[in-house]
């Protein structure tokens, strides 16, 4: 039973990225290696991988170089980084702690996942 959730799992996340992705999927890092992370991040913080893939989606689109900018009076206050848009606010904090950078949650989707428990 097992075995066939984490199919399920997998199977949901190469199709939704099949579908975000397309042509550029290729500058990407491998599908399997992101379902990967999903399933890894979710086993290490004991919750639902799929719970991870729907915020990913609704968040980026499944996209892990997505930049959503937040605006307030025409003004840029922040910004959203990654697969699961990681907010500028947690730069400071994600770096002190972590040795996180903007870079690395646009640069490594798997860090980008697991940077949603380190706040």
């Amino acid at each position: 039973m097992k075995m066939l959730f984490y199919g399920l799992i997998w199977l949901v996340a190469q199709t939704l990225f099949s579908l975000a992705f397309g042509a550029v999927a290729h500058s990407l890092p491998p599908k399997a290696a992101i379902a990967a992370c999903f399933e890894s991040a979710a086993r290490t913080y004991r919750i639902d991988p799929l719970l991870l893939i729907a915020i990913a989606e609704v968040e980026s689109g499944m996209n892990p170089l997505a930049v959503g900018l937040n605006r307030r009076q025409g003004k840029v206050v922040s910004e959203d980084v990654g697969l699961m848009q990681i907010n500028s606010s947690w730069f400071p904090f994600l770096k002190k702690k972590w040795g996180i950078t903007r870079e690395n949650l646009l640069n490594d989707p798997c860090q980008n996942i697991y940077s949603v428990f380190f706040g």
